[in-house]
């Protein structure tokens, strides 16, 4: 996942990086590296069809963290996350 992170590394918006897990149209958990976190932190994060998913994080634990979406994602998006979450493919974190 690190590599993620160094891809982005100067953005200032990237604030860590995070494997998608048990993911619903309503929100998912990330398992992250990098950064700090808080409860009702806002995040985003893009999809592989430039589509951005915002949101806030519910709950922490440990390197786990509880994002509830701000808007329920489409069948398609729900698709991708779960592609990318079967993968273990980390996507790009983004603080707002």
């Amino acid at each position: 996942m690190s590599e993620v992170l160094e891809q982005v590394g100067d953005s200032p918006n990237v604030v860590g990086a995070g494997v998608a897990r048990h993911a619903s149209a309503e929100g998912c958990q990330f398992v992250v590296e990098g950064g700090r976190f808080v409860v009702g932190q806002r995040l985003g994060f893009t999809l592989g069809n430039s589509r951005e998913i915002r949101g806030a994080i519910r709950w922490l634990l440990g390197d786990r963290i509880g994002f509830a979406f701000d808007a329920a994602i489409s069948r398609e998006d729900l698709q991708e996350l779960t592609r990318l979450q079967r993968s273990h493919v980390p996507v790009r974190l983004l603080g707002y």
